[in-house]
């Protein structure tokens, strides 16, 4: 997953001028694959077939919780990684300064509002997995051998390293003189879905003027990561500040 995260964001970058190479279909498997993930961990839906009970996340290290944040994270980004997100509607085509208001002021484009709703739940479901693990799972940090806070020290560096990468290569990888949007627009589109995220904003501040660094950034610690014995009440349903943002 965290190669498919990586090549989302080069493939975004590097072939951006052509909408018919980043198909829209693709995004449905993987509203499948976190269907699945958020129905089996959060709901806890038994899995009684053994072919398909091997593929419910298993939480026991770093790398496993890695994995399950990348996919989250290609929900969470899925509108800023498709072309269509920039294109103007049919009907501004002919005004470019239309086209302008329509994308940044009222965020009409090309997608249509089965691809817009299917976004809306896959950004949905990361976040109240992203919740539900943080609450619901114990992190021990195996050299300090102390509990550990998995959101803060995990999950914002990765996601506020995404945003930077996306907007980084994007500009290496992109460069065309009739596009109707500025690297503004860009930054904008992948901010969005993180500004009810106060920790990642500030993480986006603290780390916006240093150089481009890897994707998925490093962390020097292991993790022992063990299911709480007793659930917390506090992910019961999707957080109010998500539900309803495009």
């Amino acid at each position: 997953m965290e190669a498919t995260l990586v090549n989302l964001i080069h493939t975004f970058a590097f072939l951006f001028e052509d909408p018919h190479k980043h198909p829209s279909h693709i995004w449905e498997p993987v509203l499948h694959i976190i269907t699945f993930y958020h129905v089996t961990m959060v709901l806890g839906a038994k899995v009684h077939d053994p072919f398909c009970e091997v593929h419910v996340p298993r939480l026991k290290n770093l790398s496993s919780f890695l994995l399950l944040l990348c996919l989250c994270a290609i929900c969470i980004f899925s509108n800023a990684l498709s072309p269509p997100t920039y294109k103007c509607t049919e009907d501004s085509k002919s005004n470019v300064y239309v086209a302008f208001i329509h994308l940044l002021e009222y965020d009409l484009n090309s997608l249509t509002s089965m691809e817009r709703d299917q976004r809306v739940r896959m950004r949905n479901l990361a976040w109240e997995l992203i919740q539900y693990v943080c609450d619901n799972y114990m992190f021990m940090h195996m050299e300090l051998t102390q509990e550990f806070e998995p959101y803060q020290q995990v999950v914002v560096p990765l996601l506020a390293s995404i945003v930077v990468s996306i907007c980084g290569i994007h500009q290496r990888g992109f460069d065309s003189a009739d596009r109707y949007y500025d690297e503004d627009t860009l930054a904008l589109q992948v901010s969005a879905p993180l500004k009810k995220e106060p920790a990642i904003m500030e993480e986006l501040v603290r780390i916006h003027d240093k150089p481009l660094g890897p994707i998925i950034p490093s962390y020097p610690f292991l993790l022992k990561i063990t299911k709480r014995k007793v659930p917390s009440d506090k992910c019961t349903v999707i957080r109010d500040e998500h539900k309803f943002s495009i």
